[in-house]
């Protein structure tokens, strides 16, 4: 798909793609580990690191994820093989 774009902007951003549907295939915890490792590096205003990261990767964290997802959620995120939950506190 080619897209235009007004201004000159990172390749990074260009090149990036929203997926419409998940593959069926697992993910490993080694997989996904160094992204919460990137976060915890993340800055915040103030040092605070208001956030937090839950990990649903196994069937019996995933159901219960599930439970909390709109109907159409359910629908377009059920064949997902991880789920990761940003909380963030507020002040």
């Amino acid at each position: 798909m080619n897209r235009d774009f007004n201004f000159d902007i990172l390749d990074i951003i260009k090149k990036r793609w929203s997926s419409r549907s998940f593959s069926q295939k697992k993910l490993l915890e080694n997989d996904i580990l160094p992204l919460f490792e990137a976060a915890r590096y993340a800055p915040s205003s103030y040092n605070e690191q208001p956030w937090f990261f839950l990990l649903a990767i196994d069937d019996e964290s995933k159901e219960k994820v599930t439970g909390i997802l709109t109907d159409s959620n359910k629908i377009w995120a059920k064949n997902c093989s991880a789920y990761i939950i940003l909380l963030t506190r507020k002040k």
